[in-house]
C-alpha cells in the first residue's frame, strides 16, 4: 500500500536532517505544509490533496527509516477488517506508555503484542484513513500546536473507533527537552473541551 505522507514545517534545517533524508519517503507521496501558525489546520489544509487512502501525519524531526513502510503495511493487514481510528507509534492506555520508537537517542520499546490499543496516541506521528475525516477533524481552535493528536483520538472513540501503536520503528530526533509554557493552554483547552472524559493520560502529562 502507497501512502501520504503530511508535514507542517517551519525549519528546513530539521526537515532536511530528518524527514527529507527518509529513505521511506521515496516510494509514497509528500505533501509539505509551510510556516503554518496552526498545525491543526496545515493537517486539515492537506486532506483535500491526498490521493492516496491512509494518510500518515509526522514532525518535521523525525526520522522514517526503510523499514517503516513495510511494518506498517503489516500492521494494517494485521488489523484486517477493524474500523481503526488513529494509528501512531507512541500512546498511552490507562497509565501506560506503548511505543516503538528511538526517542533523543533512547530506544521507548514496549513488548506487548501490536497492535496494541490505545485511548491517545503522540504527535511524533498519527495516521489516519481518508475516509474518517468525514467524520472526525484536527481541532483548529486548540492553542498553539499541541494535543490535537490526543484530541483527534478522542474524536475517534466518540464515534466508535478504537486507536492503536503499531510496530513502525521511527526516530525522533527532537530538541524539545521540557514543556514549553504554552503547553499549558493546550491543557486548559482540552480540559474544557473534555471535561466528561477526565482524566486525559498523554506521553508527555496527565490532564485532570
Amino acid at each position: 500500500m502507497k501512502f501520504t505522507i503530511v508535514c507542517a514545517t517551519n525549519d528546513n534545517e530539521v526537515l532536511n536532517k530528518n524527514l527529507l533524508a527518509s529513505p521511506c519517503i521515496i516510494s509514497n507521496d509528500l505533501i509539505l505544509k509551510l510556516q503554518y501558525s496552526s498545525v491543526s489546520k496545515a493537517y486539515n489544509d492537506a486532506i483535500r490533496e491526498a490521493n492516496q487512502d491512509v494518510i500518515i501525519f509526522v514532525h518535521q524531526d523525525v526520522y522514517l527509516p526503510i523499514t517503516f513502510h513495510d511494518q506498517l503495511n503489516d500492521s494494517i493487514k494485521k488489523l484486517g477488517n477493524v474500523d481503526w481510528g488513529v494509528l501512531g507509534v507512541a500512546g498511552v492506555k490507562g497509565s501506560q506508555i506503548f511505543a516503538n520508537v528511538l526517542d533523543r537517542g533512547n530506544i521507548l520499546k514496549s513488548y506487548d503484542e501490536r497492535p496494541t490499543e490505545v485511548r491517545t496516541l503522540d504527535e511524533l506521528i498519527l495516521i489516519i484513513k481518508k475516509y474518517s475525516f468525514n467524520k472526525i477533524k484536527f481541532d483548529e481552535k486548540i492553542p498553539h500546536h499541541h494535543l490535537f493528536g490526543a484530541d483527534i483520538c478522542l474524536q475517534a472513540n466518540q464515534c466508535g473507533m478504537n486507536n492503536y501503536v503499531v510496530d513502525a520503528y521511527c526516530h525522533h530526533n527532537s530538541s524539545l527537552k521540557i514543556l514549553p509554557d504554552n503547553y499549558f493552554d493546550s491543557e486548559n483547552y482540552m480540559r474544557k473541551k473534555w471535561l466528561n472524559q477526565l482524566p486525559i493520560n498523554t506521553t508527555c502529562s496527565r490532564i485532570e
